[in-house]
């Protein structure tokens, strides 16, 4: 809950490595239903099922292969900074 900050259950969240879709609709089993049908039935692109993804996703996806786990963890960090930063941000607008 904490990862996605979720405020209230049920909450249906759904995606894969580039997209997650938060439903924000009705909580009634049909609007779910709906939701799950157009949602759930996507193929979800990933570095394990390339073929799922779009030309653009691939090439982040060959780019991020091409990497060394010291690169990868640099742009982590930096990824990581960056959210940070805009949370407080974000906080600093609230108050």
């Amino acid at each position: 809950c904490d990862y996605f900050q979720l405020t209230s259950l049920p909450t249906l969240v759904v995606g894969g490595s580039f997209e997650w879709d938060f439903y924000l609709g009705s909580r009634d089993l049909q609007s779910l239903q709906e939701f799950a049908k157009e949602h759930i039935s996507k193929p979800i692109c990933t570095a394990r099922v390339p073929e799922n993804c779009d030309t653009e996703q691939q090439a982040i996806i060959q780019n991020l292969q091409t990497k060394s786990d010291d690169e990868l963890l640099e742009m982590m960090k930096q990824a990581q900074d960056e959210m940070q930063t805009l949370q407080e941000d974000f906080h600093r607008q609230e108050s």
